[in-house]
């Protein structure tokens, strides 16, 4: 059973500079075939920082009144400003530096396609090559979840699904279909850090981290 519960109080300012810059996924427990469930979505909080507004858009599943799985998503608006809100946003994370492990992957572009469909990401950005570079990109690039879903194709990092944990992502960049991502990752135990870097961009396109969790029960 699925119940949807809705919780905007935000009126968003629809408009084409708008960007999806962080994502927080957040597993606190497994979730069994045929449990009911509740799910409450809507934008819950706003923040302008110095080049635009921050609006964070939370879904939330809960089971007997206690969550169980949560995602956030951050949209980026360039340009807005709003004076009464608190200007803390921004990024969390910095580059690996020293010391990091690496390893290579790569997508082919004619996957990237099926992987839209898939995902209802209709947005040509990620499939048209001239409408991506009229967007000023020199090409069509990766959906950033098919490349962050490929990252747990890893062999020793497929097992991190098993157990609870928060990823978190930062887009700061695209990553290119047929060319080499450099994946860049320090694992402390309970931690695991990660930057991707596509072809020989010295800035990464996606930061992030995925961090186990006590369960809840």
């Amino acid at each position: 059973m699925l119940r949807a519960v809705s919780m905007s109080s935000i009126t968003i300012p629809m408009m084409l500079t708008m960007v999806s810059i962080k994502s927080q996924i957040s597993c606190y427990q497994s979730i069994q075939p045929d449990l009911p469930f509740n799910v409450q979505a809507g934008f819950h909080e706003i923040r302008s920082t110095l080049k635009g507004l921050e609006l964070d858009f939370t879904i939330n599943l809960k089971v007997y009144n206690e969550t169980v799985w949560q995602n956030t998503n951050t949209l980026f608006f360039k340009g807005l400003k709003l004076k009464k809100q608190s200007s803390e946003g921004g990024f969390a994370l910095t580059p690996i530096e020293n010391g990091s492990n690496e390893f290579l992957t790569a997508i082919n572009r004619k996957y990237g396609k099926h992987f839209c469909r898939l995902m209802g990401d209709s947005n040509a950005i990620h499939t048209n090559q001239l409408f991506a570079k009229l967007m000023g990109f020199k090409k069509a690039f990766i959906q950033p979840y098919q490349v962050l879903g490929n990252l747990l194709l890893k062999e020793d990092w497929l097992s991190m699904l098993s157990s609870p944990g928060k990823f978190y992502f930062e887009f700061k960049g695209p990553l290119y279909y047929n060319e080499r991502i450099t994946v860049k990752y320090r694992d402390d135990n309970d931690k695991l850090r990660f930057d991707l870097y596509s072809g020989e961009n010295p800035r990464p396109g996606i930061l992030g981290f995925f961090q186990r969790l006590v369960p809840t029960i």
